[in-house]
């Protein structure tokens, strides 16, 4: 929520003011910290796994991928994937 209100005041869709007061309400409510709510299950980045698919078929492989991104292979696997472990995904052209 922070990140919206910062968004908002820098696009002058509100006041420094209103901005500020917003800020002071979230911190009264301890929402700084540890925002409200159930965010639900992660987004699973669909078109990126469809781009290292294509990738692939180009001999670029994960491990050159997480170099390039300067990542442990693990964390790209389980960005990609969830479980760290390898799936593969099939490209329809």
């Amino acid at each position: 929520m922070a990140a919206l209100l910062y968004r908002a005041r820098e696009e002058q869709l509100m006041t420094p003011t209103t901005y500020e007061s917003a800020m002071k309400y979230m911190s009264r409510l301890g929402w700084r910290r540890t925002e409200p709510g159930d965010l639900g299950p992660p987004e699973e980045p669909e078109l990126l796994r469809l781009a290292l698919e294509i990738l692939q078929q180009t001999g670029i492989t994960e491990t050159d991928l997480a170099a390039e991104a300067h990542i442990p292979l693990a964390e790209l696997r389980r960005f990609l994937f969830g479980s760290g472990t390898r799936a593969r995904v099939q490209v329809k052209m």
